[in-house]
């Protein structure tokens, strides 16, 4: 055999086993996912990597709020953490072929949840994800890579909180935004929505407990303006702690 040749067919199982290359900015093709839910108008996606830790930005175009995130997540260290949509996740990653493995979990009123993403780098050029989290059903998303500019859309004006849902009163926020807030004080006071909320009717001022949030809002904001650091600042867990009553005195 010649020396070329011989070196060719050595090069061949290293090649093979080259990682797939994930990153750049891909645009759901909305006609061949599956996505449960409100159908959403629009679903980008962007991956960057730095050494071996990739950083996935999802934007989900829909009514009445867009959802936006950002992770990270490296299959070389044992387990990353981020803040999902305002909860404390764990996730542990592993390649497995042309597959990047996720599996993450988060603890949210009392309960633990879990759940697995699937990305996977087609032969044809698509990037597909598969995400599981029973009970609900399986998203299945078709991405097709775009240009580089395609990432501009990430960052489009987005409506307030105030303008995409009903009785918003304290938070002008981007709507994306709305939902990862709530989550942060249901974890502050170690609560669910139904503690502030009716399900399903969350516009209503029915419960007490609503109109005292808007107060402790109002109290926590005036507090960071005018009297604490804003390198220090003050929050909901403060004082609360994972607990719907503050403590009066410390812990014997």
């Amino acid at each position: 055999m010649q020396p070329r040749a011989a070196l060719i067919l050595l090069a061949l199982p290293l090649y093979s086993q080259t990682t797939p290359d994930l990153t750049g900015v891909w645009r759901a093709n909305l006609a061949k996912s599956a996505i449960p839910g409100p159908a959403p108008a629009d679903y980008l996606v962007i991956v960057t990597q730095k050494a071996s830790a990739l950083t996935v930005k999802t934007l989900i175009v829909r009514t009445p709020a867009n959802t936006k995130n950002e992770a990270t997540y490296d299959p070389s260290v044992a387990q990353t953490s981020n803040w999902i949509r305002g909860n404390p996740t764990k996730s542990h990653a592993a390649r497995a072929g042309s597959t990047l493995h996720i599996e993450s979990s988060f603890t949210f009123a009392g309960s633990l949840n879990s759940y697995q993403d699937d990305w996977t780098l087609a032969t044809d050029g698509t990037l597909s994800n598969i995400h599981t989290q029973a009970p609900t059903p399986v998203t299945k998303v078709i991405f097709e890579k775009q240009p580089s500019e395609a990432a501009a859309d990430f960052d489009k004006p987005e409506k307030t909180a105030r303008e995409a849902y009903q009785n918003v009163q304290m938070l002008g926020v981007p709507a994306s935004s709305l939902l990862s807030i709530m989550n942060t004080y249901c974890l502050s006071l170690g609560v669910a929505c139904n503690h502030c909320h009716i399900n399903g009717q969350w516009e209503k001022d029915d419960k007490p407990a609503k109109a005292t949030a808007r107060k402790m809002i109002a109290m926590t904001r005036a507090l960071n303006q005018q009297n604490i650091s804003p390198r220090l600042g003050v929050s909901c867990y403060t004082c609360h702690r994972a607990s719907p009553k503050p403590a009066l005195i410390p812990p014997e």
